[in-house]
Formats: structure tokens, C-alpha cells, sequence
């Protein structure tokens, strides 16, 4: 868990992430990886409410916009982002 704590410290300041920290993100607010295409991770929401995400690494890092759908999603939502 503090791992997860780490990584949305890094999110409120706007850091650049890591594709395996974006990964983590999307797993912790309950997305699963549904499908590989290509070098698109897809993630699908299991819980209400229901959205998918796609993702995917730029040598090894995570692109900043689906970063912000991410977030965007989650706010829309009223998912808590909170720590």
C-alpha cells in the first residue's frame, strides 16, 4: 500500500509517471487488464462505474494524457482520489 501512497503523491505534483506505476493505479481503484492489442494495455473497470481505459508504455513510461483520462474518469465518477 505505500507503494500506492507513493505513486498518488507523484500524481498531485504533477510528476511523470511510470507505465508499471500507471498499471499499479488502475489496479488499485479496481481495473483489470482485459486485453494486450499491440503494445495497448486495455483496462475495464470491474465495479460501478463502468469505463475502459487504454494505456501503454513509451519506453517505459506512461503517456501524461492517459494519465489525465485516468484521473478525469475517476473525478467524473466521483471516485475518491484521496491520500
Amino acid at each position: 500500500m505505500a507503494n500506492i501512497d507513493k505513486i498518488i503523491k507523484k500524481v498531485k505534483k504533477r510528476q511523470k509517471l511510470r507505465f508499471t506505476e500507471l498499471c499499479a493505479l488502475c489496479e488499485h481503484f479496481k481495473m483489470k487488464k482485459k486485453r494486450i492489442s499491440g503494445s495497448h494495455h486495455i483496462y475495464k473497470r470491474i465495479e460501478a462505474p463502468f469505463f475502459t481505459l487504454p494505456v501503454q508504455s513509451v519506453k517505459g513510461d506512461a503517456k501524461p494524457y492517459q494519465v489525465k483520462q485516468l484521473l478525469d474518469n475517476l473525478e467524473s465518477n466521483s471516485i475518491k482520489f484521496v491520500k
